[in-house]
């Protein structure tokens, strides 16, 4: 176990502490370490709140936006087919924090993710790429800058990088502080007409702003293969662990060995990977769910499982339901090392507190047996429009609302349902969830074309008028 600092002006709590007999003690990570240990860390992100217009809190959205998109797209041109650099491991921790802050100060979203743990930009390479080259084809960005992000102009000063021991020697916290000078030029923020459309109609003001604020950013180093990386992935479970304190002994737990992490198991077919989550979601067994989990998504997870894992599937066991998946029909297709798995028939048998419910979904339809009644829902075109007409009819005034659902509709018909996606590692085969979750954002978008996302925002707008406009505020 370990002590953990507490925040400035709470007195330690429990008995007093024992001299140390590990290494260094540790702050609430998730609220930074060093001089400033357990206050919010402070990342400025614009002007203070009560002295931001209207016009410019939108423009400063939009600015995050663009960021955000500039930033994932730099990341699979690093990580991609034809990648201009390599992945950029540190000899020390130190040097890990000292090379974010030179990223952060020249707005180097390239150098930045090069910093990154290889498996994680893995994760984010072709849905980053694919999501910017969308929202640049629907008219959303314009001309996104993959050597700097366009229109944010950062200057650090009073820098400083805090290194902290933990228990497990891969794994370290790096702290970096300092006082950044952010200029937002409105003008040159990447959006595209649809966006600059909304803003002028608004009549958004684009002006320039400078803000000034200290800031301290806690993070995550890890170890592999002798090189230091930064990990999105161990910060927030390092995040959360220091959560877990005990207020008795101001302890907080240890992190797992890499020996006592649950291992990856995966399958050996990328159907075989949903149907052994399906045996395990079944099972109730939480290791075995985890361990079906793409490493290269979940590794900390898996990692720190040993954490928690006991109680949660003691949880699991005392909830007296069971459950038997006794038909499943998947179907395949992609090719290289990411694939979709579609689900074309599954029927599951659940029994709770001694009651039986046949659960079957099959050509988009879901049937609920329970006791002696039958509910069948389905997704499909005509049954959709059909509970939409019904809560229409409800509506003093339903042709903006009309308009608007046939706005989505005729822009979705096209829309294909995304299947589960699996990846192989070390071959064998994981469930992917972030790969599914972005695989669904992605058929959302590709199901768009710039003139349907217009007809959807117009229509939207009239709408939500019109509901504004039936509200009875009182007197």
């Amino acid at each position: 176990m370990t002590n953990q600092w507490n925040p400035p002006g709470v007195p330690p709590q429990g008995p007093p502490a024992g001299p140390p007999s590990g290494p260094p003690a540790q702050g609430p990570f998730g609220a930074g370490f060093g001089p400033n240990a357990g206050a919010p860390p402070q990342v400025p992100v614009g002007p203070p709140p009560k002295s931001r217009s209207k016009g410019k809190v939108v423009v400063g959205a939009v600015a995050a936006v663009a960021v955000l998109a500039a930033g994932g797209f730099a990341v699979t041109r690093i990580v991609g087919d034809g990648g201009t650099s390599e992945p950029a491991g540190q000899a020390t921790p130190e040097e890990l924090g000292e090379k974010m802050l030179v990223a952060f100060d020249d707005s180097d979203a390239l150098a930045a993710a090069e910093l990154l743990l290889p498996s994680e930009r893995r994760v984010l390479t072709d849905p980053a790429f694919d999501l910017v080259d969308e929202l640049e084809r629907l008219e959303v960005l314009s001309d996104v800058d993959l050597e700097q992000v366009n229109g944010v102009d950062v200057e650090l000063s009073d820098t400083d990088v805090i290194v902290e021991e933990t228990n497990a020697d891969d794994i370290r916290h790096v702290t970096i502080t300092g006082t950044a000078e952010v200029t937002v030029s409105g003008d040159e923020i990447p959006t595209g007409p649809i966006i600059e459309d909304e803003l002028d109609e608004a009549e958004v003001s684009t002006e320039d702003s400078t803000t000034t604020e200290p800031f301290e950013l806690p993070l995550v180093g890890i170890e592999q293969d002798g090189e230091w990386f930064l990990s999105a992935g161990y910060t927030i479970a390092e995040s959360i662990r220091q959560l877990d304190v005990d207020y008795d002994t101001g302890e907080i737990p240890d992190i797992p060995s890499v020996e006592e992490a649950i291992a990856p198991v995966g399958a050996d077919s990328p159907d075989g990977a949903v149907e052994a989550m399906l045996d395990a979601v079944a099972d109730k067994d939480v290791e075995a769910m985890i361990a079906q989990l793409d490493p290269g998504e979940f590794g900390a997870l898996q990692r720190y499982a040993p954490m928690f894992i006991d109680d949660a599937q003691e949880g699991l066991d005392e909830e007296d339901f069971s459950l038997s998946i006794t038909e499943s029909d998947l179907r395949v297709e992609g090719d290289g090392d990411t694939r979709e798995v579609f689900v074309e028939d599954i029927a599951i048998e659940i029994v709770e507190n001694g009651d039986e419910t046949y659960v079957q979904y099959s050509d988009g339809c879901v049937t609920v047996e329970s006791g002696e009644s039958t509910d069948e829902v389905c997704f499909t075109g005509d049954e959709v429009t059909a509970q939409l007409d019904d809560a229409l009819d409800e509506l003093e005034n339903p042709e903006p609302a009309e308009d608007f659902i046939a706005a989505v509709q005729d822009a979705f018909s096209d829309f294909e349902v995304p299947g589960i996606v699996v990846t192989e590692v070390n071959g064998k085969w994981f469930v992917s969830p972030i790969g599914t979750f972005d695989g669904a954002l992605l058929n959302v978008f590709e199901a768009l074309d710039a003139d349907e996302l217009r007809e959807i925002i117009e229509t939207g707008k009239e709408f939500y008028s019109s509901m504004a406009d039936d509200v009875d505020y009182g007197d």
